[in-house]
């Protein structure tokens, strides 16, 4: 394990202290990147999700628009 990115709280603190007991080659609180690439990675993935192919509303004459008719009945 090279790096753990996670937030600041401190069950994540708990578990980097863990990890460093239980994989060798993990160096511990060295490894552990706090907030700010958490936060690089949230914006990332909100960008990315702005390319994401938005669903189409179904109309009345479509099955899943009939559905929808029906359940509201």
């Amino acid at each position: 394990i090279l790096s753990m990115t996670c937030n600041n709280g401190s069950n994540n603190n708990a578990m980097i202290r863990e990890l460093e007991n239980m994989v060798p080659s993990f160096s511990g609180s060295t490894s552990h990147t706090h907030c700010f690439l958490h936060i690089i990675n949230l914006v990332a993935k909100l960008l990315i999700q702005q390319f994401d192919v938005k669903r189409k509303k179904p109309t009345a004459c479509s099955m899943e628009g009939l559905a929808a008719q029906l359940t509201r009945i």
